[in-house]
């Protein structure tokens, strides 16, 4: 399971938006889609760096490295992706300006 923490508080139609996404889950769709207009950053580039701890290591890579490496890269085995991350897991640092 995938666990997200952040001390941000979501504004204006985000709670609508993050308690459909979690009802789409729960309800288990495969995929969904996230709506809203342009350039509102409702996603990070493959290339973009982030922080993470995991296990108590702190490694800084791209968040799409990131993401192959803890549920599969495309070329992997479809069940391959049903695999949890590792736990703990924490994003330290993120900032689109400056990675």
């Amino acid at each position: 399971m995938l666990k997200v923490q952040s001390s941000y508080t979501p504004a204006g139609d985000q709670p609508t938006a993050i308690r459909s996404l979690v009802d789409g889950l729960d309800s288990g769709l495969r995929f969904q889609t996230l709506l809203g207009a342009t350039g509102t950053g409702k996603s990070v580039a493959w290339h973009e760096p982030v922080t993470v701890e995991i296990a108590g290591q702190v490694r800084r890579l791209p968040i799409g490295e990131l993401i192959d490496d803890l549920f599969g890269s495309p070329a992997q085995d479809e069940d391959s992706l049903e695999l949890p991350p590792p736990d703990p897991m924490r994003v330290l640092a993120w900032n689109a300006a400056d990675g």
